[in-house]
């Protein structure tokens, strides 16, 4: 399960290629490598140009810079595995910790069984078994205090890099403060957890749909859409600082 987490793509966005799927509408092709946005929505709902990985990253993507790379539905980097945990192996970064989680758990109630029939004839025999039982009674707390974090992430449909960043709690450069569009209850939450993050936020897939219509009617009368970029008047195109979401 270990080699699950680690050997599985977490989500990694190729390089100097915008997916359709991952591409803001009215956006044709990047000019001269200028760091812009496509606004959805404004906030954390906005989509980001990466100039490390010349890609326009989707809301709730970010640029690892351990892995040099732009990682879609990024969590955390988790230096214990060495890799990205995201929207690729979320679901396996959680079951492999409930395992250990669980396994340490075993080891630690079969010791007090041990302990427990040791006593029986004196202490003889009982301090190794006892001595496991002490080593891993912190390594389990540390573990369920963990699996609680993100179990309590999965039900509000919070990435831990949101969380940490305090997302959709503080104020924005406008001053608004964002509901999170992507929580639809606890029930629905873990539904999405299960089937894997949806990068999109509720309400938007008409956009998208839209945006990809356009941009294949611009396509056509292009000679050279990688030098253009084109906008529908309803929509933003905004600057970006440095700071990452």
């Amino acid at each position: 399960m270990l080699g699950n987490v680690c050997c599985r793509d977490p989500g990694i966005l190729r390089k100097g290629v915008t997916d359709n799927r991952f591409r803001p509408k009215g956006i044709v092709g990047v000019e001269g490598g200028e760091r812009k946005g496509m606004c959805e929505g404004g906030g954390p709902f906005s989509w980001k140009y990466c100039a490390t990985c010349n890609i326009y990253r989707p809301p709730r993507s970010k640029h690892c810079s351990k892995c040099n790379c732009c990682v879609l539905n990024f969590d955390h980097h988790c230096p214990w595995l060495g890799c990205c945990v995201g929207g690729g192996n979320y679901v396996q970064f959680v079951s492999f910790l409930v395992s250990v989680m669980v396994g340490v758990g075993g080891y630690m109630v079969r010791s007090m069984v041990e302990v427990g029939r040791g006593l029986e004839g004196g202490w003889k025999g009982v301090g190794g078994f006892l001595g496991v039982f002490v080593c891993s009674t912190p390594v389990f707390v540390s573990l369920g205090m963990l699996a609680g974090y993100h179990f309590k992430g999965i039900g509000r449909n919070v990435t831990t890099n949101e969380d940490v960043k305090k997302i959709f709690e503080r104020k924005w450069g406008d001053g608004t403060i964002y509901d999170n569009s992507w929580n639809e209850g606890c029930v629905r939450n873990w539904t999405s957890f299960w089937k894997g993050r949806d990068f999109k936020p509720k309400g938007v897939e008409k956009v998208f749909k839209e945006g990809r219509e356009e941009e294949e009617r611009y396509d056509e009368g292009l000679e050279d859409p990688g030098k253009m970029i084109v906008l529908k008047e309803d929509v933003e195109l905004e600057i970006w600082e440095d700071e990452e979401v």
